[in-house]
């Protein structure tokens, strides 16, 4: 019986270390996501400023 308890305390605790592994990658992934997703954005905006830019010395 208390081998069979110490197997489950074992189990438990690699389950348990999977889930936070699991955790701090998901958190990880939205971190970059949201890095991505804001350089995405300044290069729209960058590219709005030098349309505006070339279209005011166009004229």
């Amino acid at each position: 019986m208390q081998l069979i308890l110490s197997q489950l305390e074992s189990l438990l605790a690699l389950l348990l270390s999977i889930l936070d592994w699991l955790v701090l990658s998901g958190n990880v992934f939205i971190r970059l996501w949201s890095i991505c997703i804001l350089v995405r954005r300044k290069i729209i905006q960058l590219r709005c400023v030098f349309d505006l830019l070339f279209s005011y010395y166009a004229w």
